[in-house]
């Protein structure tokens, strides 16, 4: 071979038997298995192959000699059968936050607040939940940066008057976006596979100086510093008139907190704890 690769480190997040079945034989420095979310209860995944993608999963997470996950839930899951399991959340770079701010004409048109959303409108976002804060706060404008997958119903959504769905936005041009936002949005469905999900935008909205709405993630229980959870689309709204009125989204204390958690979120900051992992593994 032209680079005479001898003992690689096989790194994968694919737990799948295919994948599996690849790398059995083959000669290794490490096998790295990241979990980055409760792939085998995917809703995408058909229920009849579920059975087999748990007993791969396993097969993996105890064979690696180093685990990562996502999330706090995964961590706990996995650490209780493999030792050398660490806790690696979605993060963001440092370079996010010097992102050049340009002027989005779309958004320079708007007079009243703005709560917005930086991700795909998919089997993971609650749709009904979004139609229902965006009927019950007409005077609010909601907005939309992602892809839709046309397979879930938007419920009338892309009709409301107060909603801008913009489509696929190039990651250096978020924070232009977010200028123009009063608010960040994660409006997460809640079930097996959402419970152990950690979604990387709220690094990203913390970096933009955004206070938050979620849904309640148990991953975001951890940040209730930062965020405000609700149970319910009307508590929400609730929630979004409190840090409206409240002016949460200039105040200097409040700007210097959630900095200060996107700090601990970054990619350099994991890529240190990646690195000492493997250190201790290639010994």
């Amino acid at each position: 071979m032209e680079h005479d690769i001898q003992a690689p480190i096989i790194w994968t997040r694919l737990p799948t038997p295919i994948v599996w079945e690849a790398i059995q034989g083959l000669k290794r420095s490490l096998l790295v298995y990241q979990s980055i979310d409760k792939f085998p209860e995917h809703p995408r995944i058909a229920k009849s192959l579920r059975k087999r993608y748990r007993e791969t999963e396993q097969e993996f997470n105890k064979s690696a000699d180093v685990v990562f996950t996502s999330a706090r839930g995964l961590y706990d899951e996995k650490r209780a059968f493999n030792p050398n399991t660490h806790f690696i959340p979605n993060g963001v770079g440092e370079t996010f936050a010097d992102s050049p701010l340009i002027k989005i004409p779309a958004m320079e048109a708007i007079l009243g607040p703005v709560v917005g959303f930086a991700g795909a409108l998919s089997t993971a976002t609650d749709i009904e939940w979004i139609v229902r804060l965006a009927t019950g706060m007409p005077d609010v404008t909601f907005v939309f940066l992602g892809t839709i997958d046309r397979t879930e119903p938007l419920l009338g959504l892309d009709s409301l008057k107060n909603v801008i769905l913009a489509g696929l936005v190039p990651h250096h041009e978020l924070l232009s976006w977010f200028q123009y936002f009063d608010i960040g949005l994660m409006p997460y469905k809640i079930n097996a596979f959402q419970d152990y999900t950690f979604p990387s935008k709220l690094a990203e909205y913390l970096m933009g100086g955004l206070p938050i709405v979620a849904t309640r993630l148990p991953e975001l229980k951890h940040y209730s510093g930062v965020i405000k959870i609700a149970d319910q689309p009307e508590a929400m709204m609730t929630d979004i008139q409190e840090l409206l009125g409240s002016g949460a989204r200039s105040d200097p204390e409040l700007l210097k907190q959630r900095k200060a958690v996107a700090a601990t979120l970054t990619w350099e900051a994991q890529i240190v704890k990646i690195e000492e992992a493997f250190a201790e593994a290639l010994v």
